[in-house]
């Protein structure tokens, strides 16, 4: 596992297809939400989505070494829907 201030790369794919959205570097110190928003940056996708690491869904304020992503990782990405406020 990548020290703290080392980069790592993690693979970001569909869910359903497995096709591959965008190779992102990142320390292992970054939170989820700022994953999420560096996928949105480098490839101008909007979500609302999901990532999942396996079959846990990964939580915006949890870092990426805390929810188990190290070099190599492939991240899956599912659309989700809005949240409506009524």
């Amino acid at each position: 596992m990548a020290v703290a201030g080392e980069a790592v790369t993690v693979s970001m794919v569909w869910a359903l297809s497995g096709e591959p959205i965008a190779a992102m570097a990142c320390s292992p110190a970054d939170t989820v939400a700022s994953l999420r928003g560096a996928l949105e940056l480098q490839t101008g996708l909007v979500g609302p989505w999901r990532l999942l690491l396996g079959d846990r869904l990964l939580r915006g304020s949890c870092t990426l070494h805390s929810m188990g992503i190290s070099e190599g990782s492939i991240v899956h990405v599912v659309r989700s829907k809005p949240n409506l406020v009524v």
